[in-house]
């Protein structure tokens, strides 16, 4: 969950501020000082170009005082003491990858970030120990910029969880990636570039480059091996290792896309790792294969596979009609089963 602070440094309560700093035990005559600093200012109100009213701030910190930010971030102690006590409960659950570590929160300036494993008990003691540090520090949470991930969980659990919160669902990072026009922000994706630039590498050494490097890896790796049978052994190096691996990962897309044959397009393989449609389509028909007993030709599973050449119109067709495909062998090959066929 992410949540923001509304105008966290305008809303926080003078006499919260005053009794943390009394609990953490700053001496008294430092906390008349900070208070006296924190106390002392005076507004008024600019209309048209003229100034109208003085009056006494009653809560708030002052933007752009060093002094600020120390304290917000005091206050904010409060609220990792109460987590503290309740993540003790056993209804609270930690988040699969923060349960070692004990992690259940992060904050940063006017946000906060909570961890929680995606069951509705986490999420409400989560709520109730924010609801508690919010009632006592002023500090109230803008619904319109909180956010809530989740994954792996049922959409009947997603609903009860929002409904709860109050939180919309956040856009996850990968959807940040896509295209523009998929939907996206058209950010660049840093593990999938990072894979599509190591893959060149793999091209080189499949075109035998004339240089010094390639040479060197088949004469003392790959040797007569064919590059795409090869498996680095555990002895080699971890950067030779990597390049092994990318190599996997794009192979399907060296053969069905027609990568050997033309200089190596960087954008074009970045693509096809972001979209992943080849990756699935491809695992889909091999597990078919598996299940059904039977192995197709290579052209055929190129043909269902091949989407770098198709229109979104095409896509949408072959996708439906191999779906109806896939049903219709799992029906079929059910109803044999009971009727004792086979």
């Amino acid at each position: 969950m992410k949540v923001d602070l509304r105008k966290a440094y305008d809303s926080i309560e003078w006499q919260f501020v005053e009794g943390m700093l009394v609990a953490l035990e700053f001496p008294r005559t430092m906390i008349n000082w900070i208070m006296q600093c924190l106390t002392s200012p005076y507004y008024s109100l600019a209309l048209n170009g003229n100034q109208f009213g003085f009056f006494k701030g009653r809560r708030g910190l002052r933007q752009g005082d060093p002094m600020s930010s120390l304290l917000f971030t005091i206050c904010l102690e409060y609220f990792t003491r109460i987590l503290s006590v309740v993540t003790q409960r056993p209804d609270l659950r930690f988040h699969p990858m923060c349960r070692k570590l004990g992690l259940s929160h992060l904050a940063f300036a006017d946000n906060l970030l909570l961890f929680c494993r995606g069951d509705l008990a986490s999420v409400r003691v989560l709520m109730r120990a924010f609801l508690s540090f919010s009632e006592a520090s002023g500090l109230r949470m803008n619904q319109d910029k909180s956010e809530m991930y989740m994954h792996g969980i049922t959409p009947l659990a997603t609903e009860a969880i929002l409904q709860l919160s109050g939180f919309k669902i956040g856009i996850a990072w990968d959807t940040c990636c896509l295209p523009c026009d998929k939907g996206g922000l058209g950010i660049k994706h840093s593990l999938h570039w990072n894979l599509a630039v190591l893959g060149k590498y793999t091209w080189w050494i499949s075109q035998k480059k004339d240089t010094l490097w390639v040479k060197w890896v088949h004469h003392l790796y790959i040797k007569q091996t064919n590059w795409w049978d090869y498996k680095a052994t555990t002895n080699s190096s971890w950067t030779w290792r990597q390049v092994c691996r990318v190599k996997d990962i794009l192979q399907s897309g060296f053969f069905l896309n027609g990568w050997l044959s033309k200089n190596y397009a960087l954008g074009e393989v970045y693509d096809w790792l972001l979209i992943d449609y080849v990756q699935v389509s491809q695992k889909c028909v091999q597990e078919l294969q598996q299940w059904l007993g039977y192995a197709c030709q290579r052209e055929l599973v190129s043909w269902l596979i091949d989407w770098r050449c198709r229109s979104l119109l095409q896509k949408k067709v072959v996708m439906a009609a191999f779906a109806t495909l896939v049903y219709l062998i799992w029906f079929n090959r059910n109803t044999a089963r009971v009727e004792g066929v086979v």
